[in-house]
């Protein structure tokens, strides 16, 4: 409760200061760089093990003792600053916008990726996952993560803010198959090419005794179930199937030691030289730290003869360490590598890169003084270092295990993922779409007045309208004349305003609903067809009572109905009280023009409001199932239909005749022809 008070509109008094709120995890690292638009990453550089979950106390404050960085995997962030560089600097792409980056540490953990992905998308000061505690971000796109777990768990919140998503990590066959979110794209092949070159290597090498070495997971069982029968099929036999715990399954230093125990075991008594490993880097990277905790000396050192064949994934766990220390325990390994374009531009880059210590990137400080063994004059370790960090250190003297100078296969997706994501805004930007100068345009939705059924019924309407004014224009024109006097003028006036209302007010019904046509559409549809319909029935009783006619009888009932509106507009029972009305109207009306059809010719209009009402009535009786059985747009398109065929039936039946009259034929526009017909 106490993260929604944050969340109050700001005319109410709340000192957010002396809120208790904290952020649930500890400060995690970060990079930025300010931008008109902001493209997210998630990386993978820092690994840490988590204790094992107890729910009788209050979480630490600090996730783990025990933190590695792989220096390695620092390219990764290297290759999305420069592409962004690029794309910012080349004037062809996106001109007079500048991309920025925010980039956060998944920690490869499920909590620090939920925790990081909201932060990527909401945080300002707090961690408060809600739009409105600060300015939105304006991120387009987001690339991570390494592994296919991370990533899956970042499109869980992705894909809900229907955010694309660009992986750049390998994913198994399985995993590709699986059904994922329309945001969420591969950067990267599958596993597939992996399997069939490691068949390829060892027949190469004529290597049929192999070890197997393979995560205890879903990927480790899936990699067995696949390539157990290529193996047999091409005659490469395994020793045995060491299954590695995933480094979530074990908790304590008795079940470390355990782990340990096992493994060196099947080390020693192993006859196999080549060994083929396969599973998640982070379950490699523990296995690696708990086996140096325990590592024997160099003359028992079971790692040596050893042939390792390794993913590029693996190969990042196994073959990294940190300066000074001896985790190196494989000295002859094969690595698959994923595919990549190796670019002058990006060598330069990290030849002439120097550490700004002002700006925000904490990997950097970290990778700085991690790599090169030295404090950051702003970050300092937690143990005393002899040397501080000039920033005159270069990338081309570390060792290939700490970094690679060339564009490792992870880095070349992310180069192309920035890329594919900078050129369909580009895309976007440049279209030749009608709204591109609008920047406020919500293009989530096509207004239904684009669409050839809103263009029609508009254009119906308004030229229902326009023959409406002319035959006002001339009834106005003409309104000394015996026919206009004859068919009581005023009432006329009011039936033809109303009609051309009707018409008007079907307008209301085209366009995206907003506050005032939601709030008028309906009360002025009942108003102005009560009306019209009563200006009709008013004309029929000047008629009837003219010549003290018996007023017949008829059965006054409305149309019980059921209308599925847009908008929400209040009391639906009001809204069905107004349609009663009309509907007691229109029959009133078509019962009385029924009797009164057969009174005098000369001021009779009854005959032609009989067919007027019968229009009337035929209409609005099909319309009750037909907009019961209609959804979405057609709803409206049904009611608008309605207004128009009802308003033009009225409008057709009873002045066309009148018109003639009037301007074809002004002779019988006359009284003496008037009282002539009647005698």
């Amino acid at each position: 409760m106490d993260s929604y008070l944050l969340c109050l509109p700001p005319d109410i008094p709340v000192d957010t200061q002396g809120c208790s709120v904290t952020d649930p995890a500890f400060e995690t690292p970060e990079a930025y760089q300010p931008g008109d638009l902001l493209i997210g990453g998630m990386a993978s550089q820092l690994v840490f093990f988590s204790q094992e979950y107890s729910f009788t106390e209050y979480p630490r404050e600090e996730f783990s003792d025990y933190i590695i960085m792989v220096t390695k995997l620092y390219q990764h962030i290297l290759s999305l600053v420069f592409a962004l560089k690029q794309i910012n600097e080349n004037p062809s792409i996106l001109p007079n916008v500048t991309l920025g980056f925010h980039i956060y540490d998944s920690y490869n953990n499920a909590q620090m990726t939920y925790h990081s992905t909201l932060n990527l998308l909401f945080k300002s000061n707090k961690f408060v996952p809600n739009y409105t505690c600060g300015i939105p971000k304006k991120i387009i796109g987001v690339i991570g993560a390494l592994s296919p777990k991370t990533s899956l768990l970042m499109a869980q919140i992705l894909s809900i803010n229907k955010i694309p998503q660009l992986t750049y990590g390998s994913f198994p066959p399985s995993e590709d198959a699986m059904k994922q979110p329309s945001s969420f794209y591969y950067m990267a092949t599958n596993e597939k090419p992996l399997y069939v070159g490691i068949i390829g290597l060892l027949k190469h090498f004529g290597w049929t005794w192999i070890g197997l070495f393979v995560v205890d997971d879903d990927g480790g069982s899936h990699f067995l179930e696949t390539m157990e029968p290529l193996f047999s099929q091409n005659g490469i036999c395994s020793e045995f199937t060491g299954r590695i715990p995933s480094y979530d399954q074990v908790h304590d230093e008795v079940g470390q030691n355990l782990v340990v125990a096992n493994t060196y075991q099947i080390f020693q008594w192993s006859t196999s030289r080549i060994w083929v490993i396969y599973g998640s880097t982070l379950s490699f990277l523990w296995l690696k730290s708990v086996l140096v905790q325990g590592a024997p000396g160099e003359n028992e050192n079971p790692f040596l003869g050893k042939v390792w064949v390794l993913s590029e994934q693996t190969e990042f766990a196994l073959l990294s360490y940190a300066q000074g220390s001896k985790m190196h325990l494989f000295p002859t390994t094969i690595s698959y590598m994923i595919h990549s374009r190796q670019l002058d531009e990006f060598q330069e880059f990290l030849q002439s890169m120097k550490p700004d210590w002002k700006e925000v990137d904490d990997f950097l400080k970290g990778f700085w003084e991690q790599a090169f063994d030295c404090s950051a004059p702003v970050l300092g370790l937690p143990y005393k270092i002899s040397k501080a960090c000039t920033g005159e250190e270069k990338l081309e003297d570390l060792p290939w295990s700490f970094f690679d100078m060339h564009m490792s296969g992870h880095s070349y997706a992310i180069y192309n993922g920035i890329h594919a994501i900078a050129w369909a805004i580009h895309a976007f930007y440049t279209s030749r779409s009608n709204f591109r100068a609008n920047k406020n345009v919500d293009l989530q939705d096509i207004q239904p007045w684009q669409e050839p059924l809103g263009k029609g019924l508009a254009l119906l309407t308004l030229s229902f309208a326009l023959v409406t004014i002319w035959v006002l224009g001339i009834f106005i024109k003409h309104k000394e004349t015996a026919m206009v006097k004859a068919n009581n003028r005023e009432l006329t006036y009011v039936l033809l305003i109303s009609l051309l209302l009707c018409f008007l007010s079907s307008l209301l019904f085209l366009g995206k609903p907003g506050k005032l046509s939601c709030l008028f559409r309906q009360p002025l549809f009942g108003i102005i067809f009560s009306i019209a319909v009563s200006s009709v029935l008013a004309k029929t009783l000047t008629v009837v009572l003219a010549f003290m006619a018996t007023k017949p009888d008829f059965d006054m009932h409305s149309v019980a109905e059921k209308i599925i509106l847009q908008c929400n507009e209040g009391s639906a029972a009001m809204f069905y009280l107004v349609l009663g009305y009309i509907g007691v109207l229109s029959i009133v009306s078509l019962n009385v023009a029924f009797l009164a059809r057969k009174l005098p010719d000369s001021f009779n209009e009854a005959k032609l409001i009989t067919f007027s009402m019968l229009i009337f009535c035929s209409v609005w009786s099909s319309f009750v199932p037909t907009y019961l059985s209609t959804k979405g747009k057609d709803v409206v398109a049904v009611e608008i239909f309605s207004i128009l065929a009802s308003s033009a039936g009225l409008l057709i039946c009873i002045f066309p005749f009148k018109c003639y009259i009037i301007i074809v034929k002004p002779e019988l526009n006359r009284r003496n022809q008037l009282i002539k017909r009647k005698t």
